[in-house]
């Protein structure tokens, strides 16, 4: 029931991502062609066309020539899971969504394929996610680091230059150890 509910709540932020950027990119279209519409009033028609044809579609490209595009990092970590990580990689397909993927030594090799050969990002979390032993030294966090990074690039072939720090950014858990 808990995995359903997850599911569905992260279909739901999922789709709302996407209505803000369809909001965001229809606005800047219609904008883009009003004021090519204005500044080629006093040309032909067919150059007005041509003009607004050729501005509508420059416009629904992923960047903006003023730099106030709105993106959205969509990030995972501690997979990949046995039980949602397909699940996942599912809705994010139908609704044509990338995102970045933080994994550890757990799950099958295959996810973690799946994941890179649809396009999503890998970044190295930590191969065993066990705290006492990742944060025991300096040598072991490397330790755990290298092995995780190994299995990354035996699986996609690439190497992850990405990292999460477990614990979070904040890192106080690893005061703990």
């Amino acid at each position: 029931m808990r995995k359903n509910i997850l599911l569905g709540l992260i279909g739901a932020l999922i789709l709302c991502f996407a209505a803000v950027a369809f909001a965001t990119t229809t606005n800047t279209n219609k904008s883009a062609k009003e004021t090519s519409t204005s500044k080629n009033s006093t040309k032909s028609s067919s150059k007005q066309a041509a003009t607004s044809s050729s501005s509508s579609s420059s416009s629904s490209s992923s960047s903006s020539d003023d730099g106030n595009d709105n993106v959205i990092y969509l990030t995972f970590d501690d997979g990949p899971s046995d039980t949602t990580t397909a699940q996942l990689l599912d809705i994010l397909k139908a609704n044509d969504v990338k995102a970045t993927f933080f994994v550890t030594g757990y799950g099958y090799d295959d996810l973690i394929k799946r994941e890179h050969d649809e396009g999503h990002q890998i970044g190295l979390h930590t191969m065993t996610h066990n705290y006492s032993l990742v944060y025991s030294s300096v040598d072991a966090y490397f330790d755990d680091l290298k092995q995780i990074s190994d299995r990354v690039k035996r699986i996609t072939g690439q190497k992850s230059m990405m990292v999460r720090v477990p614990g979070g950014s904040s890192n106080t858990v690893s005061a703990n150890y």
